[in-house]
C-alpha cells in the first residue's frame, strides 16, 4: 500500500515523485527505490524461545530459576527479589511452570530524540 487507509498519508518520504510511482528516477535517469518514512523491525520471539528449549544445555539454563535457585534469604539473582516473588504470588499458575520465561527490556544507548550531545538531563 502506498497510502494509509485511514488518513491517506503517503508511506514514502516526500520527494518530487508521484506516490503512485513504484520507483523514482534521479537526474541521470537511473531508477532509485523510494525511501519509506518508517521501518518496522520484527523480532520473532516465539521461534527464538522455542529454539532455546530445543537444546538440552540451554533448556536447563532456561529452567534454572525454578530448579537450582539458592534460597538462602540473600538476593543473588532477580528471582530472589521481592518483586519477582510478588509476581509469582499474583500469577501462581504461571509461577508453577518451570518453563515460564520473564523478559526484561534493556534500553542501553537508546536515544529516541537524538539528544546525546546535551550537557543536562531532565
Amino acid at each position: 500500500m502506498d497510502k494509509c487507509p485511514i488518513c491517506a498519508e503517503s508511506r514514502w518520504e516526500h520527494t518530487n515523485f508521484e506516490v503512485t510511482d513504484v520507483v523514482e528516477y534521479d537526474t541521470d535517469g537511473v531508477k532509485k527505490k523510494k525511501v519509506p518514512r518508517k521501518i518496522i523491525r520484527y523480532f520473532r520471539l516465539i521461534l527464538q524461545l522455542q529454539r532455546l528449549y530445543l537444546n538440552d544445555r540451554t533448556s536447563a539454563y532456561m529452567r534454572w530459576h525454578k530448579e537450582e535457585l539458592v534460597k538462602d534469604g540473600k538476593v543473588r539473582h532477580p528471582a530472589n527479589s521481592l518483586a519477582w516473588k510478588h509476581v509469582d504470588d499474583m500469577y501462581q499458575h504461571i509461577a508453577l511452570d518451570p518453563c515460564n520465561v520473564r523478559l526484561g527490556l534493556a534500553s542501553d544507548a537508546f536515544n529516541p530524540f537524538g539528544m546525546l550531545n546535551v550537557t543536562y538531563t531532565t
